[in-house]
């Protein structure tokens, strides 16, 4: 929420919704739209992080010898694995910031006209040995010893591999011909992200409208904000199949007489939709379980049961066996960008896909990546950063999407939907 901005919210008190015999489900008109992949915590981290090397301009005919004789001086704890970046390169083929700097014009090696061609060497960080080091091993080569002394010079170059082909077109050119060998050294393989976008995006729309819609439910009902989500179990059909769906429920633990002040309470967190779907998952488990009882609604809480006509239609509606971990291998598809806790609950329940609309630049925990046009206008809060969905510290890694309509913002946010309802302080 906005600072400043105030929801009102009018008392009400909460009872699980019984299912009839005709049921009140709306229809849902998918909606049009494409899926942003997240870059992970890793790949925003790493960007741009250069280390100055030793480059040495010598004769090609010496190139080979020479390499040889370097490694075998140099000790291993004073190399560096540069796999992404060319070893040898052609004068021309130098990036241009470079090409001026090793051209006869510029050279202090005028005598190298008669030994022929040259090519630069990528040698090994600056800070691994001193330059004088350096010299004494070259001087020392016999491959070198008829030709005049090569010429040694400093550059930046990236000091991680590069995760896409446009990353390494821009690197080659402004740093050192660098080699994108289609993978991802800091979050998933390309072609993984992107099949699993193709899987993805025929029924996104019709998930994402379903989430709207949940959302709706309970905004109506006054239970909570208006968010919502949808599981899926991608595995029983090419459609899949909705295991269970939950909207916002933080203020429906309030007794009647006493509504909360949003602008200074935070409601029941532990009824975010994202962590009553996960209830109402488990609760839907014990009830397939004839060794186990569910809950009966005076037993249970917000979180458990469900609240609303398309909570109770999802809950009731028989479902394949559900995994044997609570949310193994689903696939989530969420209104608003998570917060933190309940990134923390997808992860902790093994979720396999994660597709979210809006994003909460206060409060969300999936983006890594910083923009400051995602908070409110002239709010100045660029998002927290985390990219907890693919965390090298964490024991489970899933995918993560943006969703953007057509007609939504730039950051997801839908035109005259959700972001006149709900803050960006509101933790969804």
């Amino acid at each position: 929420m906005l600072e400043g901005e105030c929801l009102q919210h009018e008392a009400s008190g909460f009872q699980p919704h019984q299912p009839s015999s005709s049921c009140d489900v709306v229809e849902h008109t998918p909606r049009r739209g494409k899926l942003v992949p997240l870059k992970t915590y890793q790949e925003v981290q790493n960007v741009e992080q250069t280390v100055d090397v030793f480059i040495i301009e010598l004769p090609a005919r010496a190139a080979n010898e020479t390499l040889s004789h370097l490694r075998s001086s140099i000790s291993s704890a004073e190399k560096h694995d540069f796999q992404h970046l060319r070893r040898f390169v052609k004068s021309d083929s130098l990036p241009p910031h470079l090409k001026p700097v090793s051209s006869p014009e510029t050279s202090t090696r005028t005598e190298h006209d008669s030994d022929g061609p040259t090519l630069h060497l990528l040698l090994c960080p600056t800070s691994s040995i001193p330059l004088e080091y350096l010299q004494n091993i070259l001087s020392s080569s016999s491959s070198l010893t008829s030709i005049s002394a090569p010429r040694i010079y400093k550059t930046p170059v990236p000091l991680h591999p590069p995760t896409s082909t446009a990353q390494a077109t821009r690197w080659s050119e402004s740093y050192w011909p660098t080699i994108y060998r289609n993978t991802n050294p800091f979050g998933p393989h390309p072609s993984i992200v992107s099949r699993a976008a193709e899987e993805l995006l025929p029924t996104a729309g019709q998930w994402m409208a379903l989430a709207r819609s949940v959302a709706g439910e309970v905004r109506e009902k006054q239970l909570g904000e208006r968010v919502g989500v949808v599981f899926v179990d991608p595995n029983q059909s090419p459609q899949g199949e909705v295991v269970t769906v939950a909207g916002d429920a933080r203020w429906a633990s309030f007794p009647t007489t006493a509504p909360p002040a949003p602008q200074t309470r935070g409601g029941n967190v532990m009824a975010h939709a994202i962590l009553r779907a996960i209830s109402l998952i488990a609760t839907k488990r014990l009830s397939l379980s004839s060794s186990t009882t569910p809950p009966s609604p005076s037993q249970s809480s917000t979180q458990s049961l469900p609240l609303t006509p398309l909570e109770s239609h999802f809950y009731t509606a028989p479902t394949a066996p559900l995994p044997t971990y609570l949310c193994l291998d689903l696939d989530v598809y969420v209104t608003h960008e998570p917060c933190v806790m309940c990134c923390m609950a997808l992860l902790h329940s093994r979720v396999r896909r994660v597709v979210f609309g809006r994003r909460m630049a206060r409060t969300g925990g999936l983006c890594a990546e910083r923009d400051e046009t995602v908070g409110g206008e002239n709010d100045g809060h660029d998002g927290l950063g985390y990219g907890l969905f693919w965390r090298s510290e964490l024991n489970w890694k899933f995918l993560a999407w943006q969703w953007v309509g057509e007609g939504d913002g730039g950051d997801g946010a839908e035109k005259g939907g959700l972001d006149d309802v709900v803050g960006d302080e509101t933790h969804c």
